[in-house]
């Protein structure tokens, strides 16, 4: 069920206006969703959740949703209320009791002891705690043993729930304290009805054979598919072509599977495998390969261990972060030329 909602906030993009905020409001994950509503209707919620599966399926969405119910002071049934002062706070990102933890940027002993540390303080406002981890799959194995003496142990008003789309990163037996739910893609007829009905209630007029393609092209994942849904309304054409150029200009980013192993492939010294991996890629424009091969050593600068590491990405990204204007066969020459001084940074140090 489609709801749009404006926020104090003023942003009016289309990601933010249509988020679910009730279990009834998610689109697909329909074993999910009435396993929640079950936990709430006899109050068996569990303390510490699991949610895997792919970028941009729901998990932090149905986290939130989970955080309001917990929360509500009015709920109706099995949904918060969203009408209370904890909701409206929790709604606005001002609920002090409801943590999200980016654990890109905070997943290591030092972040995950100061926040453990709160835990057995009463919650500031809210009768819970709930503590929110995207990006789980970081956390630091010294990280993830801390926590894990914090799951078994229990807080009655603590709710952890940790959001991955890497489980196989964590440790087994700190997946094992959780209970793990499986968020997966959504089938193409309910991602075009997801288009369907935000083109419906923006009051745009729009290509079916546009929305098929976005359906089609984006596999089941609806943040992807309201994303580009945006960037289609703004070029405003709705014309079939241009969209499928527009499309794969965005289409690319660190976390495609094929530039993740043209990073590897560079970090361990084998140009030919990065050959390989560029002919998977013959339909992508070079200046998004090369903005999202950044993209991927930017991470990775992100989390060097050394001045020595860091120094090496640091000089691929002297390379990597230059764009390139050409397009072509004279952009594809640049880009390999540019893979292959990267290569040999790290083959040379």
């Amino acid at each position: 069920m489609l709801i749009r909602r404006s926020t104090d906030g003023g942003a009016d993009d289309l990601i933010t206006v249509y988020r679910p905020c009730t279990i009834d409001e998610i689109i697909g994950q329909s074993i999910n969703k009435k396993i929640i509503k079950n936990n709430f209707k006899n109050n068996t919620i569990p303390h510490s959740l699991l949610f895997t599966g792919p970028p941009g399926c729901g998990k932090t969405t149905v986290a939130r949703i989970i955080a309001l119910r917990l929360n509500c002071t009015n709920p109706k049934d099995e949904d918060p209320c969203l009408e209370c002062d904890n909701c409206l706070a929790s709604l606005n990102h001002s609920n002090l009791d409801v943590i999200e933890i980016n654990v890109g940027k905070s997943g290591g002993k030092d972040a995950v002891d100061k926040i453990t540390n709160n835990l057995a303080f009463s919650p500031m406002v809210c009768k819970n705690k709930v503590l929110v981890f995207d990006e789980a799959h970081k956390l630091t194995s010294t990280a993830q043993d801390l926590l894990l003496k914090e799951i078994e142990d229990g807080y009655a008003n603590v709710y952890f729930i940790f959001c991955t789309n890497k489980p196989e990163k964590l440790k087994d037996a700190f997946v094992d304290r959780n209970t793990a739910m499986h968020f997966g893609p959504l089938n193409t007829n309910l991602i075009y009805e997801l288009l369907t009905n935000i083109c419906d209630y923006e009051g745009v007029i729009y290509n079916e054979d546009v929305l098929h393609y976005i359906a089609h092209t984006v596999k089941g994942i609806p943040r992807k598919a309201i994303k580009f849904l945006n960037k289609v309304i703004n070029e405003g054409s709705w014309d079939l072509n241009n969209v499928k150029v527009l499309f794969e200009n965005i289409l690319i980013d660190e976390d495609n599977v094929n530039i993740i192993e043209i990073g590897r492939a560079i970090m361990k010294g084998s140009f030919k495998d990065v050959i390989q991996q560029m002919k998977k890629l013959k339909n992508i424009p070079e200046e998004s390969i090369r903005i999202a091969t950044a993209g991927f050593f930017v991470n990775k600068l992100a989390r060097a261990r050394s001045y020595t590491e860091a120094d090496k990405y640091s000089a691929i990204l002297d390379i990597l972060t230059v764009p390139i204007y050409m397009t072509g066969k004279p952009a594809y020459h640049i880009l390999i030329n540019n893979f292959y001084k990267a290569v040999r940074i790290l083959l040379n140090n």
